[in-house]
């Protein structure tokens, strides 16, 4: 859950408090993460040393456990959408009617005796004893309600979502499932303790490790539609960057100094867009020297052949730059040998139409120059 919420803190600090989901996510993992802080037994013994009250810990957690169900349940009402006043008004229900659970749950544990401290089996050890009772019983029913309502949340959206964002709510249902598990486990030890049986091991051994891997399953759930989205972002435009190499390689060093080198930890997209721009500038200089003639006459051989159009265009495109970067580089050369200042690369005018795809599209091309019908068509112009 603190991964979680780490994953969440470069948005936060860019002003994403503002916006209610992410805002939202923010409560309940801290929240999440001050549970299971607090029901820890070392944590549970400084806190009951702290406060100077035995078992104080206990309705602390449960407070939190509480809350965190509120919390929840507005993510979801937050993550689903709707009309804004629908959204405040049930929100506003959930606050009060929680916050209400909350201060029965301090006023109950107040009211009981709790003298001994107990580290792992509270709800057991107490099931029977007044006050005390009634705090355990309306702090999982309170929980109950809460994973209920998750679950059913969930399902009527379910079929509403695509991609990662169902992804993402399959595995809040999941972990919704599991808070459901968690307080049957712990509903059905105090019960029988009412009855005069004793399944503790229920609560005890079966409950914790069900509430632990249910919270992982909200944890991942949480982050996976944003997380996910990113990795796919970066992912796709470290494909692109990959797929403009053999441009990148044909436009390299015709422009001396231009390219800026970026640092090594410059992300995905970054590169791709300096990769882009050093590869115009590249193209840009080698315009002048493109033979127009020799390019239509290599297009008209690749469309006899039966290929595409704009495969051909780019094939055709890849065969004039490469023989007007050989020209360029042997001006430039004669220019060196010279003395002579080097020609500049004209402002304006673009080889191909300035976007992302007819990139690729040509860097397709070269990467395959040398193979297939390329190779026939500067055969058949020889």
């Amino acid at each position: 859950m603190l991964l979680a919420l780490l994953l969440r803190v470069p948005s936060l600090l860019k002003g994403g408090w503002k916006d209610p989901l992410l805002r939202s996510v923010a409560v309940v993992l801290c929240l999440g993460i001050a549970i299971f802080t607090c029901v820890a037994p070392p944590s549970i013994i400084r806190i009951n040393a702290a406060s100077g009250i035995r078992n104080f810990a206990a309705v602390l957690a449960y407070s939190l456990l509480t809350a965190t169900s509120a919390a929840i349940i507005h993510l979801m009402i937050t993550w689903r959408g709707g009309p804004e006043e629908h959204r405040r008004r049930a929100a506003r229900w959930c606050t009060a009617v929680y916050g209400s659970v909350v201060a029965a749950l301090f006023t109950l544990f107040f009211l009981g005796d709790a003298p001994h401290e107990r580290l792992r089996d509270l709800d057991t050890y107490y099931a029977q004893t007044p006050y005390i009772r009634e705090m355990i019983t309306v702090y999982l029913l309170a929980h109950t309600l809460a994973a209920a309502t998750m679950t059913i949340l969930c399902h009527r959206w379910y079929r509403k979502v695509t991609g990662l964002l169902r992804a993402g709510l399959t595995l809040f249902a999941a972990g919704a499932l599991c808070n459901l598990l968690y307080d049957a486990c712990k509903l059905t030890a105090v019960v029988a303790r009412w009855t005069g049986h004793n399944l503790d091991s229920l609560s005890t051994n079966v409950a914790p490790p069900v509430a632990g891997f249910g919270t992982l399953c909200l944890s991942v759930g949480y982050v996976l539609p944003s997380a996910g989205e990113r990795l796919a972002q970066t992912a796709s435009a470290w494909i692109k960057h990959r797929r403009l190499a053999p441009l990148a390689r044909l436009t390299n060093g015709l422009i001396p100094g231009a390219s800026i080198r970026l640092p090594w930890w410059s992300p995905p997209g970054v590169r791709h867009l300096q990769r882009r721009s050093d590869i115009r500038d590249g193209l840009r200089a080698i315009r002048p020297y493109i033979d127009e003639v020799e390019k239509t006459a290599a297009l008209r051989v690749l469309l006899s052949q039966g290929i595409g159009l704009k495969e051909a265009e780019a094939s055709a495109q890849a065969i004039a730059l490469l023989a007007a970067r050989a020209a360029l580089l042997a001006e430039q050369s004669a220019h060196l040998a010279t003395g002579q200042p080097l020609p500049e690369p004209p402002a304006e005018g673009d080889v191909i139409p300035d976007d992302p795809d007819s990139l690729q599209l040509l860097a397709a091309a070269l990467r395959t120059r040398t193979t297939g019908y390329r190779s026939a068509a500067v055969t058949a112009l020889d």
